[in-house]
């Protein structure tokens, strides 16, 4: 495994707009530590057939007091909301951080930070007074830890706005990559599959470490970051393939980008996939028995493909290929105009906007091993020396073989004990674990989306799980 060296940083001759303590600033580790991911289940109507997203979390403790937080590739701040009898040092700076849908509203607050092994004294975060709704807090999580490059921290630059020195508001990853500036500085992400092959198991993030049982990807190409000026995990994809055969990519909305290639964003804050129409047409035309049908309750038409199908698509870069799995193209549904079992794609038209062409979750992610490399951590230039390398654990040999044994196994079942039958009931649906949704029930009024057991109801389909 790679080691990391750590120093104690200090900090002094502040001049700060607000009166609060100068943060202090050490960072120490405990040996052999790394970050357990914990996915968690959500159910939630937004207007298309897939309501079941996944996202990982993690627990941290913020001066001795535990959370649980989302670990999200696309943002760098970390932000919690604390129970109002936990003192922290907070400067009553206010501070808002903005996602695609959602937004925090806090004041910039600095404690301890215990994480994977790691203590991080006078840690900046925003200590989140208002959330927007149909976010976080209602995955039965405490917050959000960004893990992104440096470049769009909210925080560090209304610090800056204050006359404070921004480095004050470093996340927790710039503070731990400090320690070691002359070294290229890297996270490991891990993506474990459930044994049924169909969901995504706990999984691991580490710092500056290799998981070993991954650590063939010390020998993978490189990939830099395209177009590198910004604070994405995206590259250059130069080819798209389905069963060996390959896909007319559409022009890329990312001006830059060189002809014949589509830029593709790796983002664990992501629950599945999300692409262009043009290029989810492009994919799923090719698959053997898909059709694109008009479905009501998803507000227009939607790719249904056979459900055992063995095909699979793959992503290339260079001369390095990476298999999709069959079971990540579609999700397993019961019709229940019909009481029988249908598979709708799994990958959604993303929204359109000029950054990336495909928004690569957790369907892509689960397929290979990832390793996110800042670069030197002294430079903190946005994107510049970052770099991505990739491990495929995907059997492309063997996977079309695997997708139809387990998919007929639960045709086999849910033909046999269809869940289409209604409930009532009341909850947040989401979960952890395995299928944490099991058990639990999420009600809508619009679509009559209902979890029960190991099934969910979305207009006129059941999601079936395993």
């Amino acid at each position: 495994m790679l080691s990391i060296a750590l120093l104690a940083l200090s900090v002094t001759g502040l001049h700060l707009s607000r009166t609060f303590a100068a943060p202090s600033r050490p960072v120490a580790r405990a040996q052999g530590s790394g970050i357990t991911l914990e996915p968690i289940w959500n159910t939630t109507v937004s207007g298309t057939v897939d309501h079941v997203d996944l996202r990982y979390a993690t627990n941290i403790t913020l001066n001795g007091h535990n959370f649980r937080v989302m670990i999200d590739t696309g943002s760098i701040d970390l932000w919690v909301s604390l129970p109002s009898d936990l003192p922290v040092n907070d400067t009553g700076i206010p501070v808002d951080n903005q996602y695609a849908a959602s937004f925090v509203n806090g004041t910039i607050a600095f404690a301890t930070l215990e994480i994977g092994g790691y203590t991080v004294n006078d840690q900046a975060f925003n200590n989140a007074k208002s959330v927007s709704s149909a976010f976080i807090l209602e995955l039965g999580l405490d917050g959000l830890l960004g893990i992104s490059l440096d470049g769009n921290s909210e925080i560090a630059n209304t610090l800056e706005l204050e006359g404070v020195d921004p480095s004050l508001g470093e996340s927790f990853l710039l503070r731990v990559f400090d320690q070691t500036p002359d070294q290229n500085n890297f996270i490991g992400i891990s993506l474990a599959r459930t044994d049924d092959l169909e969901g995504t198991a706990e999984s691991s993030l580490t710092i500056n470490d290799v998981d070993p049982t991954y650590s063939a990807v010390e020998n993978a190409t490189e990939i830099p970051l395209f177009p590198g000026d910004n604070s994405d995990w995206s590259f250059l994809v130069d080819s798209i393939t389905l069963d060996g055969a390959e896909i007319a990519l559409p022009a890329s909305v990312v001006e830059v980008a060189p002809e014949n290639t589509v830029v593709f964003l790796l983002d664990t804050g992501t629950p599945t996939a999300a692409m262009s129409q043009a290029l989810l047409d492009a994919i799923y035309s090719k698959i053997p028995g898909a059709e694109l049908k008009t479905v009501s309750s998803a507000n227009g038409k939607v790719w249904t493909v056979p459900c055992n199908t063995s095909s699979i698509l793959s992503i290339n870069v260079g001369a390095q290929k990476f298999p999709i799995h069959p079971l990540d193209l579609s999700s397993v549904y019961i019709d229940q105009s019909t009481n029988l079992p249908v598979c709708l794609t799994a990958f959604g038209p993303g929204a359109q906007v000029d950054r990336f062409d495909i928004l690569a979750g957790d369907s892509f992610m689960r397929n290979f091993y990832s390793i996110f490399n800042f670069g030197p951590g002294s430079t903190h230039t946005t994107g510049k020396s970052a770099s991505v390398l990739l491990l495929s654990q995907t059997n492309a040999q063997t996977a079309g073989q695997d997708a139809v044994k387990v998919r007929n196994a639960l045709l086999a079942n849910v033909t046999a004990s269809s869940p289409g039958g209604g409930s009532s009931g009341s909850g947040t649906g989401a979960g952890s674990g395995k299928h944490s949704g099991a058990g639990r029930m999420a009600l809508d009024s619009t679509f009559s989306t209902v979890l029960i057991g190991a099934a969910l109801v979305v207009g006129g389909f059941v999601r079936v799980f395993v």
